[in-house]
């Protein structure tokens, strides 16, 4: 599997209708903004915690593309799935 990289300043632009730039961000800001806009909106939908509860999220960069495989470690086999 390849790696695929996304272009945050074109999702910030496309969000706010200008670019990161102007403000200026750096691209670890533009990430973090781009984060918390989603979380706010996850939690608007009620698809994150009630107000108040800490919510851990665990990010991780799969280098070698297998996905499945560190999946596999952190839950375990789905059952041939």
């Amino acid at each position: 599997m390849a790696e695929k990289s996304v272009d945050l300043m074109a999702m910030f632009e496309g969000k706010m209708g200008f670019s990161a730039e102007d403000v200026p961000m750096n691209e670890e800001q533009v990430e973090n903004f781009l984060l918390l806009c989603q979380q706010a909106h996850l939690t608007a939908e009620g698809k994150m915690g009630d107000e108040g509860e800490e919510i851990k999220v665990k990010v991780m960069k799969v280098s070698d593309g297998n996905i499945h495989g560190v999946m596999d470690k952190l839950i375990g086999p789905m059952g041939g799935y």
